[in-house]
């Protein structure tokens, strides 16, 4: 919410020039938001994201994250967790040299991928789940 008046972000956006007004803001701005602001409006105009869309998913996230620290992985990181996580989907218990060949890594790191995800799993379903279960 803006403010305790009636206005919201949404009606905010809509008026003729605050979309350049922030962004003229988030320029001027020498912190790590008017970077974060200016390469997600880069990536999101490549991808045909409207702009008063895209004002809103940025307001939307400094309202969830605002003054938190986060941490975001390195791409490559990333990257490598998203492969783990498909190696194991694909996993049907005995395809580790089809998924090596696939992923073009070895069949030890297919099965050590493999292990990693599924010890990750079965934590977060005996660990995890009955934490969320009980608070809901």
């Amino acid at each position: 919410m803006l403010t305790s008046n009636t206005m919201e972000w949404s009606d905010l956006v809509q008026r003729e020039g605050f979309c350049e007004l922030l962004e003229s803001m988030m320029k001027s701005d020498d912190g790590m938001v008017g970077q974060y602001y200016l390469s997600l409006k880069e990536i999101a105009e490549k991808h045909g994201v409207d702009e008063k869309v895209f004002v809103l998913f940025f307001i939307a996230l400094c309202e969830l994250m605002g003054g938190f620290q986060v941490y975001f992985p390195k791409k490559s990181k990333l990257e490598n967790t998203i492969k783990k996580h498909l190696i194991y989907s694909e996993f049907d218990g005995k395809n580790y040299a089809d998924l090596a060949r696939k992923y073009r890594i070895s069949e030890d790191v297919a099965r050590k991928y493999v292990r990693e995800v599924g010890d990750t799993m079965k934590t977060l379903r005996n660990d995890v789940a009955p934490l969320i279960s009980k608070n809901r």
